[in-house]
């Protein structure tokens, strides 16, 4: 058996979100385990699907917005809910106060991420991300079209989200440029 404090895992921060890793402190090998602080107007990434990985979110505190091809769900304080293989999903938090999220990921170590991002070169609606040659690459699962995933205006990280209509755009974390891309 394994334990540790929640507070004594060093967290990681991107923008307003506070991320702790406890798969390795709790020697898990089947489950990835993170825990997750969220500013209000932040999210926890972009809208993504494992392809090969379940996923269950329990909100600790406060309420998060999980975002997904389908709509949108409030999740409250003490409610959780499961995210199949292959389904679109984000969690952001769109409310007045942080909100603190427990996230369970199994099997553990997939690799195997999609973005709802359309291919320019066939008719794909989806691209695999590919993190393996030390910048993030688009490659599209259907023709194997391979490009930068950076903003075409200045090059800073895109992050794919939903519109006011419901439908996936890629936005640029660096200058904000929107774009739909299918």
């Amino acid at each position: 058996m394994r334990s540790t404090e929640i507070e004594s895992v060093d967290p990681n921060r991107v923008g307003g979100v506070e991320r702790r890793g406890l798969s390795d402190v709790l020697d898990a090998d089947a489950v990835t385990i993170n825990h997750y602080v969220i500013a209000p107007g932040d999210r926890i990434s972009g809208l993504h699907a494992h392809q090969n990985q379940e996923e269950v979110f329990l909100v600790l505190d406060g309420a998060v917005t999980l975002e997904t091809l389908d709509g949108t769900v409030v999740v409250d304080e003490g409610e959780v809910v499961r995210v199949a293989p292959g389904e679109f999903q984000s969690v952001t938090n769109p409310h007045g106060d942080p909100a603190t999220v427990l996230a369970l990921g199994a099997p553990r170590g997939q690799t195997d991420l999609r973005v709802p991002v359309g291919c320019p070169e066939c008719d794909a609606e989806v691209a695999a991300l590919d993190f393996t040659g030390g910048d993030e690459r688009l490659v599209c699962p259907g023709c194997g079209h391979d490009r930068e995933a950076a903003c075409p205006d200045c090059g800073g990280e895109l992050r794919a989200e939903l519109d006011g209509d419901g439908r996936p755009v890629s936005v640029c974390l660096s200058c904000g440029v929107r774009m739909r891309e299918r």
